[in-house]
Protein backbone atom coordinates (compact mmCIF):
# COMPACT_ATOMS: atom_id res chain seq x y z
CA UNK A 1 0.00 0.00 0.00
CA UNK A 2 1.69 3.49 -0.79
CA UNK A 3 1.62 6.43 1.23
CA UNK A 4 -2.63 7.69 -0.28
CA UNK A 5 -3.59 4.52 0.31
CA UNK A 6 -2.35 4.02 3.56
CA UNK A 7 -3.46 7.32 4.81
CA UNK A 8 -6.73 6.80 3.20
CA UNK A 9 -7.32 3.18 4.84
CA UNK A 10 -6.32 5.22 8.16
CA UNK A 11 -8.77 7.54 7.89
CA UNK A 12 -11.62 5.12 6.46
CA UNK A 13 -10.87 3.19 9.76
CA UNK A 14 -11.34 5.93 12.02
CA UNK A 15 -14.83 6.97 10.31
CA UNK A 16 -15.53 3.02 10.69
CA UNK A 17 -14.91 3.00 13.94
CA UNK A 18 -17.11 6.11 14.70
CA UNK A 19 -20.06 4.57 12.77
CA UNK A 20 -19.82 1.80 15.12
CA UNK A 21 -19.80 3.33 18.61
CA UNK A 22 -21.92 5.84 17.12
CA UNK A 23 -24.49 3.43 16.22
CA UNK A 24 -24.16 1.27 19.16
CA UNK A 25 -25.15 4.19 21.39
CA UNK A 26 -28.03 5.35 18.80
CA UNK A 27 -29.74 2.12 18.52
CA UNK A 28 -31.12 2.69 22.03
CA UNK A 29 -32.44 5.79 20.63
CA UNK A 30 -35.78 6.09 19.55
CA UNK A 31 -36.28 8.39 16.64
CA UNK A 32 -40.51 8.61 17.78
CA UNK A 33 -39.47 8.72 21.63
CA UNK A 34 -43.02 9.50 22.71
CA UNK A 35 -44.70 6.45 23.57
CA UNK A 36 -48.38 7.51 22.43
CA UNK A 37 -46.70 7.56 18.86
CA UNK A 38 -47.64 4.64 16.44
CA UNK A 39 -44.08 3.83 15.48
CA UNK A 40 -42.82 4.33 18.87
CA UNK A 41 -40.36 1.62 19.64
CA UNK A 42 -39.72 0.19 15.76
CA UNK A 43 -37.42 2.90 14.57
CA UNK A 44 -34.52 4.16 16.11
CA UNK A 45 -31.13 6.28 15.35
CA UNK A 46 -28.74 3.40 15.29
CA UNK A 47 -30.92 2.03 12.07
CA UNK A 48 -30.15 5.11 10.51
CA UNK A 49 -26.12 5.10 10.90
CA UNK A 50 -24.84 1.29 10.53
CA UNK A 51 -25.49 1.01 7.09
CA UNK A 52 -22.58 3.29 6.51
CA UNK A 53 -20.47 0.52 7.81
CA UNK A 54 -21.58 -1.18 4.50
CA UNK A 55 -20.78 1.56 2.49
CA UNK A 56 -17.33 2.33 4.53
CA UNK A 57 -15.96 -1.52 3.56
CA UNK A 58 -17.40 -1.82 0.15
CA UNK A 59 -15.11 1.94 -0.67
CA UNK A 60 -11.86 0.24 1.04
CA UNK A 61 -12.75 -3.04 -0.88
CA UNK A 62 -13.07 -1.28 -4.24
CA UNK A 63 -10.33 0.72 -4.20
CA UNK A 64 -7.78 -1.02 -1.85
CA UNK A 65 -8.52 -4.32 -2.41
CA UNK A 66 -10.03 -7.29 -0.27
CA UNK A 67 -6.87 -7.66 2.09
CA UNK A 68 -7.49 -4.13 2.91
CA UNK A 69 -11.20 -4.31 3.74
CA UNK A 70 -10.33 -7.67 5.69
CA UNK A 71 -7.79 -5.65 8.13
CA UNK A 72 -10.02 -2.95 8.57
CA UNK A 73 -13.51 -5.19 9.34
CA UNK A 74 -11.19 -6.78 12.20
CA UNK A 75 -8.97 -4.14 13.35
CA UNK A 76 -12.59 -2.08 13.47
CA UNK A 77 -13.91 -4.89 15.32
CA UNK A 78 -11.07 -5.01 18.02
CA UNK A 79 -11.26 -1.54 18.66
CA UNK A 80 -14.89 -0.44 18.55
CA UNK A 81 -16.82 -3.42 20.23
CA UNK A 82 -14.82 -2.01 23.61
CA UNK A 83 -15.12 1.59 22.77
CA UNK A 84 -19.30 0.47 22.25
CA UNK A 85 -19.40 -0.68 25.76
CA UNK A 86 -17.59 2.18 27.09
CA UNK A 87 -19.50 4.53 25.42
CA UNK A 88 -23.02 3.02 26.02
CA UNK A 89 -22.49 3.02 29.41
CA UNK A 90 -20.56 5.92 29.55
CA UNK A 91 -23.24 8.47 27.49
CA UNK A 92 -26.54 5.99 27.92
CA UNK A 93 -26.13 5.31 31.87
CA UNK A 94 -27.70 2.09 30.16
CA UNK A 95 -27.77 -0.88 32.68
CA UNK A 96 -23.80 -2.24 32.27
CA UNK A 97 -24.66 -5.94 31.38
CA UNK A 98 -27.69 -4.47 28.19
CA UNK A 99 -24.67 -2.13 27.48
CA UNK A 100 -22.44 -5.22 27.23
CA UNK A 101 -24.57 -7.39 25.73
CA UNK A 102 -25.19 -5.10 22.81
CA UNK A 103 -21.64 -4.16 22.29
CA UNK A 104 -21.17 -7.92 21.63
CA UNK A 105 -23.63 -8.57 19.84
CA UNK A 106 -22.59 -6.00 17.47
CA UNK A 107 -19.22 -6.73 17.19
CA UNK A 108 -19.82 -10.06 16.60
CA UNK A 109 -22.48 -9.40 13.64
CA UNK A 110 -20.34 -6.27 12.56
CA UNK A 111 -17.23 -9.02 12.18
CA UNK A 112 -19.07 -12.08 10.28
CA UNK A 113 -21.53 -9.34 8.47
CA UNK A 114 -18.40 -7.37 7.11
CA UNK A 115 -16.27 -10.19 6.02
CA UNK A 116 -19.10 -11.74 4.19
CA UNK A 117 -19.97 -8.31 2.56
CA UNK A 118 -16.05 -8.33 1.79
CA UNK A 119 -16.56 -11.88 0.15
CA UNK A 120 -19.25 -11.20 -2.17
CA UNK A 121 -17.88 -7.84 -3.25
CA UNK A 122 -15.19 -9.69 -4.17
CA UNK A 123 -16.99 -12.25 -6.59
CA UNK A 124 -19.54 -9.16 -8.26
CA UNK A 125 -16.72 -6.85 -8.38
CA UNK A 126 -16.50 -7.52 -12.15
CA UNK A 127 -20.02 -6.86 -12.89
CA UNK A 128 -21.86 -3.61 -13.13
CA UNK A 129 -20.59 -0.85 -10.82
CA UNK A 130 -23.59 -0.96 -8.58
CA UNK A 131 -24.00 -4.96 -8.31
CA UNK A 132 -21.44 -5.57 -6.10
CA UNK A 133 -21.72 -2.84 -3.30
CA UNK A 134 -25.52 -3.36 -3.42
CA UNK A 135 -25.92 -7.10 -3.30
CA UNK A 136 -22.79 -7.56 -0.67
CA UNK A 137 -24.54 -4.89 1.30
CA UNK A 138 -28.09 -6.43 1.16
CA UNK A 139 -26.74 -9.76 2.31
CA UNK A 140 -24.41 -8.90 4.32
CA UNK A 141 -27.19 -6.62 5.91
CA UNK A 142 -29.30 -9.42 6.47
CA UNK A 143 -26.94 -11.49 8.17
CA UNK A 144 -25.77 -8.49 10.53
CA UNK A 145 -29.66 -7.76 11.65
CA UNK A 146 -30.06 -11.37 12.35
CA UNK A 147 -27.18 -12.13 14.67
CA UNK A 148 -27.45 -8.73 16.04
CA UNK A 149 -30.89 -8.98 17.15
CA UNK A 150 -30.96 -12.46 18.22
CA UNK A 151 -27.69 -11.77 20.17
CA UNK A 152 -28.59 -8.88 21.94
CA UNK A 153 -32.40 -9.87 22.30
CA UNK A 154 -32.50 -13.31 22.44
CA UNK A 155 -34.90 -14.54 25.45
CA UNK A 156 -36.50 -11.26 26.01
CA UNK A 157 -39.79 -12.03 23.99
CA UNK A 158 -40.41 -12.43 20.20
CA UNK A 159 -41.21 -8.04 19.94
CA UNK A 160 -37.37 -8.14 18.41
CA UNK A 161 -38.40 -10.29 15.01
CA UNK A 162 -40.25 -7.38 13.97
CA UNK A 163 -37.68 -4.70 15.16
CA UNK A 164 -35.37 -6.96 13.14
CA UNK A 165 -37.06 -6.82 10.26
CA UNK A 166 -37.56 -3.05 10.43
CA UNK A 167 -34.08 -2.55 11.06
CA UNK A 168 -33.35 -4.34 7.52
CA UNK A 169 -35.95 -2.44 5.51
CA UNK A 170 -34.15 0.69 6.89
CA UNK A 171 -30.83 -1.07 5.92
CA UNK A 172 -32.13 -1.72 2.28
CA UNK A 173 -32.90 1.87 1.71
CA UNK A 174 -29.54 2.89 3.10
CA UNK A 175 -27.92 0.71 0.67
CA UNK A 176 -29.38 2.12 -2.29
CA UNK A 177 -29.20 5.58 -1.22
CA UNK A 178 -25.67 4.37 -0.51
CA UNK A 179 -24.57 3.62 -4.20
CA UNK A 180 -24.74 7.39 -5.45
CA UNK A 181 -22.09 8.20 -2.99
CA UNK A 182 -19.98 5.21 -3.43
CA UNK A 183 -20.04 6.08 -7.07
CA UNK A 184 -19.03 9.53 -6.29
CA UNK A 185 -16.14 8.48 -4.64
CA UNK A 186 -15.08 5.39 -6.71
CA UNK A 187 -14.80 7.61 -9.34
CA UNK A 188 -13.07 10.73 -7.64
CA UNK A 189 -10.27 8.45 -6.73
CA UNK A 190 -9.69 6.17 -9.34
CA UNK A 191 -11.68 7.84 -12.43
CA UNK A 192 -13.81 4.96 -13.12
CA UNK A 193 -16.16 2.37 -11.20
Amino acid sequence: MNRISASLWIWLFWLMVAVIVVSNVAVTRAVFPASEHPLHGYFNYGQLSFPLAFLISDLVNRLLGAGPARRLAALAFLVAVPASVFASRFIGGEIWMLALRIGLASGLAFLFGQLLDIAIFQRLRALSWWLAPLISSLLAGLLDTWLFYSIAFAGSGDWWLVQAWIDYGVKVLVALAALLPFRIVVVQRLGRV
